[in-house]
């Protein structure tokens, strides 16, 4: 089942993006890079997509010894995929050992 979750998280932006991109365009492929697409949480599932992305105007941190700046306040929507017990999904078979087979079913 795919759902459309609402998250407040923080984020680190690396000094090499700081500059004249709008922050919330930064902050939406930063979530996309690496942070959350791909990613698989037991309790909710495989993160597919990111959007609605809004950082908080109060500006962010910057820790000591890091030269990124961190924002405490990004508010974001994610879509994600939760398997259910008995639920038909189509999938690729990607490999069949002598124990099983390996199914793609999803990113």
């Amino acid at each position: 089942m795919f759902r459309v979750l609402t998250l407040e998280d923080y984020i680190r932006i690396p000094p090499s993006r700081f500059g004249g991109e709008p922050l919330e365009r930064v902050a939406f492929e930063v979530l996309w890079g690496g942070e959350y697409v791909g990613r698989v949480e037991r309790d909710v599932g495989v993160y597919v997509a990111i959007f609605d992305v809004e950082v908080s105007k109060r500006g962010g941190v910057i820790i000591f010894g890091d030269g990124g700046a961190t924002y405490n306040r990004v508010r974001f929507k994610a879509l994600v995929y939760t398997p259910l017990i008995n639920e038909v999904v189509e999938g690729e078979v990607v490999r069949t050992e002598d124990f099983g087979a390996f199914v793609r079913v999803g990113p």
